[in-house]
């Protein structure tokens, strides 16, 4: 790990503080249980939306989604999506918002997406992270682009950060992170006057832009839009 909150400057409180609110014990009973429950029955995939069941189409809409996207993108924009997974269904459900289930920084140098995922804060190429949208959503902040750079190094500072599993449920671990806390914390957001509650929730971090590239749902598209990156 080359970076923590500690070392990097802090937007989120650092020490760990005891939540006992209602929501969050609502929150984490609601996700462990409709989780526990797909997981039973074998099934890892949304019960809310899928992909397009003709292959080509599918493709298509990937071809369509990262060529939109490439053109509205800048350096430091976040990228929210909604995506594929059950949790994405639990996310979406519990959490207050516009319904995105995931977000992630943009680094323009690179053309990859620095994110925290299930196994730590990675770094993505944005062709992979395209494809596993049903949509998209692009922030960008009023700031300088010497502070969008410096949200993208201090994100990059702490590549390799587990992930905050408690975090998301109201039990902040400071020297993990979750999707959203991620992109919070690498902005300072907490500094800029943004208060969210405890639980940051993807959806949560529109308030802190202005929405440039919204991709809607894929499959929504009429046909002569998708029909040009056919193939």
């Amino acid at each position: 790990m080359n970076g923590s909150r500690t070392q990097a400057g802090t937007c989120l409180d650092s020490a760990k503080r005891p939540r006992r609110a209602a929501a969050v014990v609502s929150l984490a009973a609601s996700l462990a249980v409709s989780l526990a429950a797909a997981l039973a029955a074998g099934c890892d995939r949304s019960a809310v939306i899928s992909r397009p069941q003709e292959k080509k189409l599918d493709v298509a809409y990937d071809t369509l989604f990262l060529t939109e996207l490439q053109g509205k993108v800048e350096d430091g924009d976040i990228v929210l999506r909604r995506g594929y997974a059950v949790l994405s269904d639990m996310i979406t459900l519990v959490t207050p918002g516009m319904q995105m289930s995931h977000a992630a920084i943009y680094d323009a140098t690179t053309k990859t997406v620095i994110e925290a995922v299930n196994s730590g804060v990675r770094e993505h190429p944005i062709d992979a992270y395209v494809r596993g949208s049903h949509r998209l959503v692009v922030v960008r902040l009023a700031v300088s682009t010497s502070d969008k750079r410096a949200a993208v190094v201090s994100a990059r500072s702490v590549i390799g950060s587990g992930f905050d599993h408690l975090g998301f449920i109201g039990m902040d671990d400071p020297e993990r992170f979750y999707c959203s806390e991620l992109v919070a914390w690498a902005y300072r957001a907490k500094e800029r006057g943004f208060r969210p509650d405890d639980v940051i929730a993807p959806g949560e971090l529109v308030r802190l832009g202005a929405i440039v590239y919204d991709s809607g749902e894929r499959g929504a598209r009429p046909m002569s839009a998708v029909a040009p990156y056919w193939k």
